[in-house]
């Protein structure tokens, strides 16, 4: 009878209490990991006629639903993907990319059909963050590099 207490003892303090520290942190990770809305973003209007020249589009390599990419992007500029991609109402994509220099300001986020560039302003060489699309319609990754230099940019597009 007491080896039998002592196994449940070990079982709780070796399986139950690991599980349920990892619960409560998984959980505290989760709500670190929130959407942003994509109403809530910074946006600018993009006028295509008078910044043609500065809006470079380029390949994005998809595989089903997620895409990668790997941009060298000259100061000023805004580079586009040369695909849309398309969302339903409440749909999330996660934008995952590192860059260098790592102290560049650069704009990550999707370019609507509108002209207007919703995007998150990161100068810390990553970005990992998810974003709700409200409103139905087309989008196109895009990136802006806000540095006076060029900024080499590599990552990935899950939604």
């Amino acid at each position: 009878m007491e080896a039998h207490t002592n196994l449940k003892k070990t079982f709780c303090r070796f399986v139950i209490i690991p599980m349920i520290i990892g619960t409560i942190a998984v959980s505290a990770h989760a709500a670190d990991l929130e959407n942003i809305k994509i109403d809530g973003m910074t946006k600018d209007k993009i006028n295509y006629d008078t910044l043609n020249s500065e809006i470079l589009e380029n390949d994005f390599n998809w595989e089903r639903a997620s895409g990668s990419f790997d941009w060298s992007i000259k100061s000023g500029t805004l580079m586009k993907s040369n695909q849309k991609l398309p969302f339903a109402a409440d749909e999330t994509v996660t934008i995952t990319a590192s860059y260098i220099p790592s102290d560049a300001s650069v704009d990550f986020g999707l370019l609507s059909e509108d002209g207007y560039f919703y995007y998150i302003n990161v100068n810390k060489g990553s970005i990992d963050k998810t974003i709700r699309v409200e409103e139905r319609g087309n989008y196109m990754l895009a990136v802006r590099n806000n540095s006076d230099d060029t900024v080499s940019v590599v990552g990935y597009v899950n939604y």
